[in-house]
């Protein structure tokens, strides 16, 4: 499995609540309709977490939003994402947001809680 993670923020001055509903309407639909995308995640950060003697139980996160695309494998993932008419959909997209970086990650190992 291959996950695809793209952290972010919003433009100075976007309506959030306007990104929200686009971003949860029209684009959820063409995301989760993208050839090979097998499912897709969007959360608002909340807070970070630390670990050791003084860690704060919430502090500002250098990102706002996170989504993430789960693909087969990576070949699929580079098929999609590479295609021209995904390619002519996401360049609009990400020139709505800000200070995204986009991880590409391969799973090594998952584990789900009984």
């Amino acid at each position: 499995m291959v996950k695809v993670t793209v952290l972010y923020n919003l433009p100075p001055g976007t309506d959030e609540e306007a990104f929200l509903r686009w971003r949860m309407g029209d684009h959820n639909a063409a995301n989760v309709k993208t050839p090979g995308v097998l499912k897709g995640d969007f959360y608002r950060i909340v807070g970070t977490a630390m670990v050791g003697p003084n860690r704060p139980a919430s502090a500002q996160a250098p990102w706002r939003f996170v989504t993430e695309a789960y693909y087969e494998s990576i070949e699929t993932f580079e098929a999609s994402w590479n295609a021209p008419e995904e390619q002519d959909r996401l360049v609009p997209a990400f020139a709505k947001i800000a200070d995204a970086i986009v991880l590409v990650s391969e799973e090594l190992q998952s584990h789900i809680a009984e």
